[in-house]
């Protein structure tokens, strides 16, 4: 299938008017210059390619949600942490063994 992809091609001048422009990229669209950078040419690219089947696609979607799920575990295991480290803290205020009390008393025998 032949694909049609039109965009702009953008150089970053970050700022700097004078700064050579060595730096490039590309977006969507018209585009429009910013403080950053400035559009350099519109692009269009045409290409034939091999459109994937539903088998590839579903063991790519299949992968995006093993990788998402694999970061929900991640950040429950640190709030997890966080949650083990105060209770920790609080249970080991709780347990503190208090000073022993020495009394010394006045009813010595001698």
């Amino acid at each position: 299938m032949k694909i049609k992809i039109e965009g702009h091609i953008y150089g970053w001048h970050f700022g700097d008017p004078k700064r050579v422009m060595d730096d490039f990229d590309f977006g969507p669209g018209k585009g429009t210059d910013g403080d950053s950078n400035i559009v350099v040419a519109p692009h269009t690219i045409e290409v034939e390619v091999e459109l994937p089947g539903a088998e590839q696609i579903t063991a790519s979607i299949v992968q995006a949600l093993r990788k998402e799920k694999q970061k929900a575990y991640e950040v429950a295991a640190q709030k997890a942490a966080v949650y083990d480290d105060r209770i920790n803290k609080l249970l080991a205020l709780t347990n503190e063994v208090p000073a022993a009390v020495t009394e010394i008393s006045d009813d010595l025998p001698f």
